[in-house]
């Protein structure tokens, strides 16, 4: 039996621990041990429903600006790595709780800070989240506004290196070259798409995920004939009432999932279901005809099942998928500057080009052969382990 230690550091929502979850299931059903390591234990409520050892990440409360950051440097600069003793404190903190568990692997979402200090020990790390989540390894400092020139990003890039090899140095470990270095594992599992991912790779290997029952609430659909909404947006989202009063509007049956949401949103029709706790959301899309979500985490499964798309994306990863899957013609940001949005959701789920694309790209990525289930990752990253 090996210790598998789960980690989640950066990035909001649900969708990395979801990702997570199922691994960790199948390699509890190998027989190994499971721990996960999380930014917001409150987020893991589900997990330690489900049986699982929780332990709080040792993060920094990110530094608050007025604009978004413009590169994974300057995101790592506002999480820390900018000053050597906040960051060294970190890496200090994530070298104790490895001591403490003794993991034979790091499985790592998005958590750069876990997988630099794995270095300290030489622990085997598999790393698996978004196409964003994995800075290409071959350009320096990639510009992710890039409609605004920013000179300072290959300054700020060598900055946070020369931070990270200075800890590295202090604490007994090797160093790196570039902040690429540090979001990469001994094997890597990049769930996304070529019409998805944000830095335009032209030879990457994508993981396609083979989405398995979860154990939640499967929502069941009342009509035969109407056009299907599936829905999942964040409880503190600003425009949630707006969204499900105009979908209220609509001769459509919509279903939106909103974690946590507050009890004060009720709607009034009888063609919304809201659930406020987590449900089989991979089974709710199945049924549906389009998906309203933030462009988040789902943004793959919503392609491969050939769903037209309507996007409300809250932070600067969002805002680029959305990008994408505008530029492909699979559906197309909100504007919430109307003050109705009832006609520009029919002009959406009625848009026929939209219907034939997300159609097409189905087609072709039915044909792949990069799918994996999530016994097959835990299958090949126990192998990691021994």
């Amino acid at each position: 039996m090996a210790t598998f230690l789960c980690a989640w550091e950066f990035g909001g929502g649900l969708g990395h621990l979801m990702r997570l979850k199922p691994i960790a299931e199948q390699l509890e059903r190998l027989n190994h041990r499971v721990i996960f390591v999380v930014q917001n234990l409150s987020s893991a409520s589900f997990l330690i429903e489900a049986g699982f050892e929780c332990l709080q990440a040792p993060i920094l409360k990110p530094i608050s600006c007025v604009s978004p950051p413009n590169s994974m440097a300057q995101i790592l600069a506002r999480r820390g790595y900018s000053d050597t003793n906040k960051l060294e404190g970190m890496v200090h903190e994530w070298i104790k709780i490895y001591r403490r568990i003794k993991p034979d692997l790091i499985l790592a979402d998005y958590a750069p800070t876990a997988i630099l200090s794995a270095r300290k020990g030489r622990i085997p790390v598999a790393a698996i989240g978004s196409g964003f989540s994995f800075p290409p390894r071959d350009r320096w400092a990639c510009n992710l506004r890039p409609w605004l020139a920013d000179e300072s990003l290959i300054d700020i890039e060598k900055h946070i290196i020369l931070n990270v090899n200075q800890v590295a140095k202090s604490q007994g470990f090797a160093g790196v070259d570039r902040v690429a270095d540090f979001f990469y594992g001994d094997n890597n599992f990049i769930f996304d798409l070529q019409e998805t991912d944000i830095y335009k790779r032209s030879q990457s290997f994508y993981v396609i995920e083979k989405h398995e029952p979860n154990g939640f609430l499967i929502p069941k659909w009342k009509s035969k004939n109407k056009v299907k909404v599936a829905g999942y947006l964040k409880k503190g989202f600003k425009e949630n009432h707006r969204i499900i009063s105009a979908l209220s509007k609509m001769d459509i049956e919509a279903k939106i999932v909103v974690p946590g949401m507050q009890s004060d949103i009720h709607p009034n029709a009888d063609n919304i279901t809201l659930y406020r706790k987590p449900i089989d959301l991979s089974a709710l899309i199945s049924g549906s005809n389009a998906v309203l979500f933030h462009a988040g985490s789902t943004i793959k499964e919503v392609i491969l099942k050939g769903k037209v798309s309507l996007l409300a994306p809250t932070q600067l990863e969002q805002f680029h998928y959305a990008q994408r899957m505008e530029k492909n013609g699979f559906g197309e940001m909100i504007n919430f500057k109307l003050s109705d949005l009832t006609s520009q959701f029919k002009e959406i789920l009625n848009n026929q080009d939209y219907i034939r694309n997300v159609e097409a790209v189905k087609e072709k990525y039915s044909k792949s052969g990069n799918w994996y289930s999530s016994h097959d990752i835990a299958r090949e990253i126990s192998a990691l382990a021994v």
